[in-house]
């Protein structure tokens, strides 16, 4: 089964155990400035509570252009697209 996977920069750090929560790619401690690949909807969680780097939360088009990048991972999860701001 495929799954959209979102790659944002991390504002806040994020210790492992929110990285499982989170159901990361890889689940580890993460610095600020490290990208993170997630599930789609977790990534609006990510989002939403202001831990994706360079997206405005309140900004729906910044929120729904870091969304619209989202890619369908392939069946050895090797495919993500970036979704933060530069």
């Amino acid at each position: 089964m495929s799954e959209k996977m979102v790659t944002l920069t991390l504002a806040h750090p994020l210790e492992e155990e929110g990285a499982k929560r989170v159901r990361a790619k890889q689940i580890r401690d993460y610095q600020v400035g490290e990208k993170i690949s997630v599930p789609y909807h977790e990534a609006r969680g990510i989002i939403s509570a202001g831990y994706a780097a360079g997206i405005d939360p309140e900004d729906i088009e910044q929120v729904q252009e870091a969304l619209a990048t989202a890619a369908t991972s392939t069946a050895a999860g090797k495919q993500t697209v970036k979704a933060d701001k530069p």
